[in-house]
């Protein structure tokens, strides 16, 4: 039998990806999730139609057919009425992507006789894989069959052309966030390198990038084709307007590199104020040995989230690529900072612990906001499901402000408050006619499908 010590000098990666998987489900272990907008129009889908894929989840096939797939096995299997455990095997693939991503960097940008030192690696995977920016993967069952993807595009970074370019398109079918990414990743060794002549450097470029190129040829084939056989395309509103592109690349900046939920303060001032001083700390130093790489790394993660800039609206998930990508960046500077500066291993450790707290911290405020919303709808919940229970069908039921006593989320904006009826009413009282009245002061009646 191995002992510890062998298995961190052997899997340094694997040791942090599995030692944050541990500090996850240490610390979600008991909180309570709640689902959220989409999850509620999905839920209802479920309990209302016959042909769950072909009537309500192949909606997506034409986009994003990949998920289409993982969102109709997620949602169609009741298991989230059950458990979330779902979200534990989700953030699996997560962390596994975050190594997988940060050893692709450190191999492919170190001298390949620097041996980085194993509890170095460890510390800085598990700190990157908890950064907490991707809340929205994370803890949103709308979101969850997206993250595979991420798996898919870290795995596509070592496979050979053919397999690349399966994997690649597989990643590119699952969500658009993950397209510029993986083309980072893949031509960084090349546009950090020095001493390449125009010509080498386009030779190199096109070497690491044709498998890519292919893969996005197989991805929109994929689409075009399957868009003939809907009979249609799948919308998505874009604008070129300058304006509007200055607007989301700052918003694209913002959601990589401060530490935030959805406008919630508690500790994202500190988590970010430590992600940018150990950033700017570790620039500064490699900077003044000549080492200019962090700048031209840091510019890869802003420039690969060009798509979002074009889109019409400012979700935190259509940057997800982005963010592992940082994330993988941020165990390279580990790396590289313990290479070319030889500071105490102390120095560095006691850094990125000091991040990785400021990280969990900011995991904490935001499960302790989940455990919340989610009490408060299980209450609101069992509520509705006592008076659905005794009420005579046709049943009027009235109700007041849904989002009343939710803590700042996107749990239940009003425009899902229909669907979130729906489900309720085909929870507690499938084989009853449900009338539900709003308030007079929320909103006008909505009357849920009767049952089948």
């Amino acid at each position: 039998m191995r002992r510890p010590r062998q298995w961190l000098g052997e899997h340094p990666y694997a040791v942090g990806a599995l030692a944050a998987w541990i500090v996850f489900v240490a610390g979600t272990a008991c909180v309570r999730f709640p689902f959220m907008a989409d999850d509620y129009v999905h839920l209802a889908a479920v309990a209302r139609v016959e042909h769950v894929y072909r009537d309500w989840f192949s909606a997506w096939i034409v986009r994003i057919p990949v998920y289409s797939l993982g969102a109709w096995a997620l949602f169609g299997s009741h298991v989230l009425e059950r458990t979330f455990a779902p979200m534990y095997l989700v953030f699996a693939l997560h962390v596994t992507s975050v190594a997988l991503i940060a050893r692709w960097l450190v191999v492919q940008l170190g001298p390949p006789d620097a041996a980085p030192r194993p509890a170095v690696v460890a510390l800085a995977v598990a700190t990157a894989s908890l950064y907490p920016n991707t809340f929205e993967m994370l803890y949103w069952p709308t979101c969850m069959p997206l993250v595979p993807g991420a798996a898919l595009m870290a795995a596509a970074l070592y496979a050979r052309l053919p397999l690349q370019i399966g994997l690649a398109a597989l990643a590119f079918l699952s969500y658009e966030t993950y397209y510029l990414p993986l083309l980072a990743l893949l031509v960084a060794p090349t546009l950090v390198s020095s001493g390449l002549s125009a010509r080498e450097l386009a030779l190199e470029l096109w070497r690491r990038g044709r498998g890519f190129l292919a893969a996005g040829v197989v991805a929109v084939s994929v689409r075009i084709v399957e868009a003939l056989r809907e009979g249609g395309t799948y919308e998505h509103n874009l604008s070129i307007s300058p304006a509007h592109v200055l607007l989301q690349f700052g918003l694209a900046v913002k959601q990589l590199l401060t530490v935030r939920f959805y406008g919630t303060p508690v500790t994202s001032a500190l988590a970010t104020a430590a992600l940018l001083a150990l950033l700017l700390a570790a620039g500064v130093v490699l900077w003044r040995r000549g080492n200019r790489r962090l700048v031209v790394l840091l510019a890869l993660c802003v420039g690969s989230t060009a798509i979002y800039w074009l889109l019409a609206y400012s979700a935190t998930r259509a940057v997800y690529g982005s963010q592992l990508m940082l994330a993988g960046v941020l165990v390279w500077l580990a790396v590289e900072v313990e290479r070319v500066v030889r500071p105490a291993p102390r120095v560095i450790g006691l850094a990125l612990a000091c991040l990785a707290s400021c990280f969990i911290a900011q995991s904490v405020s935001i499960w302790r906001i989940k455990d919340h919303n989610a009490a408060v709808l299980a209450e609101r919940g069992a509520a509705f499901g006592r008076e659905l229970d005794v009420c005579v069908s046709p049943c009027r039921i009235t109700y007041g402000n849904l989002q009343a006593g939710l803590r700042r989320d996107w749990v239940l904006p009003r425009e899902f408050w229909p669907a979130y009826l729906e489900w309720l009413q085909r929870r507690y009282a499938p084989d009853k006619r449900v009338t539900f009245v709003a308030a007079s002061d929320v909103g006008p009646a909505l009357t849920p499908s009767p049952p089948p």
